[in-house]
Formats: structure tokens, C-alpha cells, sequence
């Protein structure tokens, strides 16, 4: 923790995270009154092979009135990747309209997959992840065509991507 308001750092050391589990909690909490932007920026780093990724946040907190509605996925899709072609960073956007278990895989021009970015259960909603073309390894990827695979137990989508260095 950090006694500077605007740049609060929270370190979970191995001791108080399970080996067995993938997933970590953070909760945020807002004065009452307060609205605007956050920025979340999570590391997570191995041991052996000693590499870390990161992965930054937005959250937006707004006041609702009676009349806001919050809109979710009617469908589940998987966006276009941003900017494509890319370097050294990509966005792939996916909506999530029902509780699932998501997974997305990357393949290279083989069919081989590279990296694993997401595997979990998501709740209704519109996720946002980042690949910096690396593998799950952390060993950076040659330039070329890549595949990226999301898939559910109710939906499977594939499509291409370019990493250019």
C-alpha cells in the first residue's frame, strides 16, 4: 500500500496465494460522491521461468440514476483485433452474454498454439485483452500471421492477426 492517493500499490506475495488457483480479487472502493477513471495495472510473474506479464485496467465509476440502463451482451462475439496489423501490442475484444467458462488461445501459421491469454469463467459482459506477442513462455514471437481462438461450451470463433516488428 502507499499513503499517495493517486498511485496505491498492493503486493500479494506467494504466501497468501493458493498454487492451486488462477485467480486473485481485487475490490476497489469509491467515496460515495467520487466518479471518473482508474487505472489498474496487475502483474503476474513465475517463479521458473522467471517472466512476468501485466495487464492494464480501466475502470470508469459514474453515478446511475433511475433512468440508466446498463446494456449487456445478447450474443457472445469476438472482435477484430486492435491495431492489426500490430507492434509490439494488440486488443482483442469479446462479449460475454451469459456465465461461461471463456478460453482464448493463439495459434501460429501451423496450428500450434502459442499462448494461452485467457482461461476462466466470466461473468455477462465486455472484456478487453492484450497481447504483446509473446508465448507462454515470454519468449517474443517472429513477425507473421497469427489465430486467435475464443471458445465456450456455446460458442467457438477464430480469427487472424498480424504481428509486425
Amino acid at each position: 500500500t502507499s499513503s499517495d492517493p493517486d498511485n496505491v500499490t498492493v503486493d500479494i506475495g506467494p504466501s497468501s496465494v493458493d498454487n492451486d488457483t488462477t485467480t486473485a480479487v481485487l475490490t476497489l472502493s469509491f467515496t460515495e460522491e467520487w466518479s471518473g477513471s482508474a487505472f489498474v495495472t496487475a502483474f503476474v510473474c513465475d517463479e521458473v521461468p522467471s517472466h512476468c506479464d501485466s495487464e492494464m485496467f480501466s475502470v470508469l465509476v459514474q453515478q446511475l440514476g433511475v433512468d440508466d440502463i446498463v446494456v449487456l451482451p445478447e450474443v457472445f462475439v469476438l472482435r477484430q483485433n486492435y491495431p492489426n496489423p500490430f507492434n509490439p501490442v494488440t486488443t482483442i475484444a469479446y462479449d460475454i452474454p451469459e456465465i461461461a467458462n471463456v478460453r482464448i488461445d493463439m495459434y501460429n501459421i501451423l496450428g500450434q498454439k502459442v499462448r494461452t491469454l485467457v482461461n476462466g469463467t466470466h461473468q455477462p459482459g465486455v472484456y478487453h485483452v492484450r497481447w504483446n506477442g509473446t508465448n507462454d513462455f515470454g519468449n517474443p514471437l517472429s513477425s507473421g500471421m497469427y489465430f486467435y481462438r475464443i471458445s465456450s461450451e456455446q460458442f467457438i470463433s477464430v480469427k487472424k492477426l498480424v504481428l509486425m516488428k
